[in-house]
């Protein structure tokens, strides 16, 4: 499977430290839109807590619904799209099509500007 996601540097936006208050307040997982992991009903997986997985998309579709209205704050914050190939069996499918997956078990295949 194909996985993408946005990072800086290794890490998501909802954990990085240079994320500013006006970008974070975007992403909020209170939006109905953007459920948290859990309310996702993503599953840890092969003995992994949900602590140690990552968080991405099937497409770059998603990924750009997903993060809506972020995405010129993403690129300014230095943030890149990166796609990651991952075998399925490391991966947790959300009920919003938001996956949850091992990136220890992951290979970077592309990374790529915000558009």
């Amino acid at each position: 499977m194909i996985v993408y996601r946005i990072e800086k540097n290794g890490i998501g936006p909802y954990k990085h430290n240079s994320v500013n208050e006006k970008l974070y307040a975007k992403l909020s997982s209170k939006n109905k839109n953007r459920p948290s992991p859990l309310r996702d009903n993503i599953k840890p997986v092969d003995g992994h807590t949900m602590q140690e997985m990552f968080f991405a998309f099937k497409t770059e579709q998603q990924l750009k619904q997903w993060f809506a209205g972020a995405y010129n704050e993403l690129r300014q914050n230095g943030f890149q799209i990166v796609a990651y190939v991952i075998n399925d069996k490391y991966c947790s499918v959300g009920t919003s099509g938001q996956i949850g997956f091992i990136k220890s078990k992951a290979r970077v295949m592309q990374t790529k500007s915000i558009p």
